[in-house]
């Protein structure tokens, strides 16, 4: 079972329903001077091709590259978390997860959960597991791939940021060249500086399925 990793704001947006979208680095990333993605809808793979397509031009230089997840796909979401071991306190009521071997298991997620959870939780020495680290029976959100495409981050449109989370709708005095810069300068955070202007991306759009589908679809 594939999982993918959410944190911060965008993990609150995707909960409250404003984030439809993702983007993700291709790796490995082109080469210099790589800039057309050329589509293989049959095998469902990727290739770079220098402003040429294959057909054409069969000794273009070329690299396979293929998305991790596929249109159609239900996969998890990963979150930090506190995961109490098995057989934790005395009250199997507060359990909320049942893991792999069937045991009951509390998990606390990092962004629900206020100061003091947080200090309990750590003061009885369970310990934060980071998002890529979660296990598929501990999330709490799962979610059904719709669509898969390349491109360079550069190319975001106002309304694929909206679909990012940035923002619930575009206001009025928000120009779509402001909102393209608000979202270079949180892809930039985290990776790199310059990130956005080299970066190709795979564009993941998605829904986040009920609890019904997670029991039937996700398991």
């Amino acid at each position: 079972m594939k999982g993918i990793a959410f944190t911060g704001w965008s993990l609150e947006r995707l909960r409250a329903g404003q984030k439809t979208q993702t983007r993700r680095p291709v790796k490995p990333q082109p080469p210099e001077g790589f800039t057309r993605v050329v589509q293989m809808p049959l095998s469902g793979e990727t290739s770079w091709n220098n402003n040429q397509t294959h057909e054409t031009y069969p000794d273009a230089p070329k690299l396979w590259v293929v998305p991790r997840y596929r249109p159609g796909e239900v996969v998890y979401v990963k979150e930090a978390a506190y995961i109490a071991p098995p057989n934790f306190g005395d009250n199997l009521a507060e359990c909320n997860c049942i893991d792999f071997e069937g045991r009951p298991r509390l998990v606390g997620y990092a962004t629900s959960m206020d100061g003091e959870a947080i200090r309990c939780a750590e003061d009885y020495g369970v310990k934060r597991r980071w998002p890529l680290l979660m296990p598929a029976w501990a999330a709490r959100d799962w979610l059904r791939i719709l669509t898969v495409r390349a491109e360079r981050v550069r190319e975001i449109s106002s309304e694929d940021c909206i679909a990012e989370g940035l923002s619930s709708q575009l206001r009025e005095y928000d120009a779509e060249a402001d909102m393209r810069e608000k979202y270079f300068a949180l892809y930039d955070s985290m990776h790199g500086v310059g990130a956005h202007e080299r970066d190709w991306v795979w564009v993941y759009t998605f829904e986040r399925l009920s609890r019904e589908e997670e029991v039937t679809e996700g398991c």
